[in-house]
């Protein structure tokens, strides 16, 4: 939840991914970079080696930092995570989406605990990528087994990868395992060349072009908008969400809630995470409206958007 004195569109979101040693971040932050997606996107990693920016994107480079021509910037921690988010939320203009790529050993809550720190930041969610090809040996494996554990139980949304490379068999295996092992938080599976933003980084990847655009995703993904006047039941509204954990990977949007009908609450859900930040005072141009991202294999899109509207 937002500290009380946030205002919600003041703090930039934060997303962290996470994953083992060879789970395919760089390949991501890698895409994300060279994409066409119109956004200020700060990337914090621990080497700028592994980054693979055609020097035609190099806008300039001054000590820890890369500037890219599309307005991307590439910041080193170097050891100083704290510092290195106080660097980049400090500019002007602010970046639109920050990146912290977590270390393949790191634990990515504590990471994605300097979200919560900073007075202008606000965590979106924590990624966990998972390599179908090594996942299964390497949570049993006596020495890595645990920090392997404790990162996949830290996702708000989990990425299968290498799933070109495992074979069907074994991504099947690997994603029934994961939905037994964690059976709230979503799971997707992409191929390394492709990755769905507005999953990935939620709503804030509006800005960009059109999905189909991209040509960046094979699964069965649908967008849900719901606007009714009044107000709604808290309670049922939050139930609603928690019973459909997993099949829904992405909610945000303004609501009214009966027991606070002056102000229009901010309703953020990534994964098993949900947030909510009153706006203090109303704004006579605010209106309901939610957008979710589901699994429609899993829920049905009308039925749950009626599901809302029921939450009186």
């Amino acid at each position: 939840m937002a500290p009380a004195n946030i205002n919600p569109h003041q703090r930039i979101p934060v997303t962290v991914f996470g994953g083992y040693l060879g789970a395919g971040k760089t390949t991501l932050i890698n895409r994300l970079l060279a994409d066409d997606h119109g956004l200020r996107i700060s990337v914090l990693v621990n080497d700028f080696g592994e980054i693979n920016v055609d020097a035609d994107l190099i806008a300039n480079q001054n000590g820890q930092t890369l500037a890219l021509t599309n307005g991307c910037v590439c910041c080193s921690i170097a050891d100083d995570l704290g510092g290195a988010l106080a660097t980049i939320s400090s500019r002007f203009p602010h970046p639109d989406h920050i990146i912290i790529e977590a270390s393949g050993v790191a634990d990515p809550c504590r990471v994605a605990n300097y979200a919560y720190g900073k007075p202008r930041l606000g965590l979106d969610g924590v990624i966990i990528l998972v390599d179908c090809e090594t996942v299964a040996a390497r949570t049993v494996d006596r020495f890595v087994g645990t920090t392997v554990r404790r990162q996949l139980s830290s996702a708000d949304i989990l990425v299968l990868t290498k799933t070109d490379l495992a074979g069907a068999a074994n991504v099947d295996q690997t994603a029934k395992r994961l939905r037994l092992d964690y059976p709230d938080t979503p799971l997707i599976s992409v191929a390394d060349s492709a990755f769905r933003w507005d999953i990935i980084l939620g709503a804030n990847m509006s800005k960009k072009p059109p999905m189909s655009a991209l040509n960046i995703y094979e699964h069965p993904f649908a967008t849900i908008s719901w606007q009714e006047k009044g107000t709604l039941n808290k309670d049922r509204f939050l139930n609603l969400l928690r019973l459909n954990q997993g099949s829904l990977l992405r909610g945000k949007g303004w609501v009214r809630f009966d027991d606070t009908s002056e102000v229009f609450t901010l309703v953020q859900m990534v994964g098993n995470r949900i947030e909510l930040t009153d706006e203090e005072p109303k704004s006579v141009e605010r209106q309901n409206g939610l957008t979710f991202i589901i699994l429609p294999d899993a829920i049905g899109p009308q039925a749950f958007s009626d599901a809302v509207s029921k939450c009186r």
